[in-house]
C-alpha cells in the first residue's frame, strides 16, 4: 500500500502510520471505527494543531488481523 512507520526505530506497543497527504486522518478514524476497528488520530498525540502528517496510532500487537489491511486498503482506495 505504500505505507510506512513515522519513524523507523519505534520500541512498544504503538506505533504511528505515516498517511497519504491527501488521507483524512480524522474520516479513516470514523470509519474504522463504523468497521469495529480501533485508530487513534495521529494529531491526538502532538502539542498544538499542527501535526508532521496525516497518521494514525496503531497497536503493533494487532496489525497481524487480515480486517486491518482490508480496511486499509478499501479506505486509501475510496479517498484517491
Amino acid at each position: 500500500m505504500g505505507l510506512a512507520p513515522v519513524a523507523e526505530h519505534e520500541f512498544g506497543y504503538y506505533s504511528f502510520l505515516r498517511l497519504p497527504a491527501h488521507l483524512d486522518e480524522r474520516a479513516l478514524v470514523r470509519d474504522a471505527a463504523e468497521a469495529g476497528i480501533f485508530l487513534a488520530p495521529g494529531r491526538l498525540f502532538y502539542c498544538g494543531d499542527a501535526a508532521p502528517c496525516p497518521a494514525v496510532r496503531i497497536n503493533v500487537a494487532r496489525v497481524d488481523d487480515a480486517r486491518f489491511y482490508r480496511f486499509l486498503a478499501r479506505a486509501i482506495e475510496r479517498q484517491t
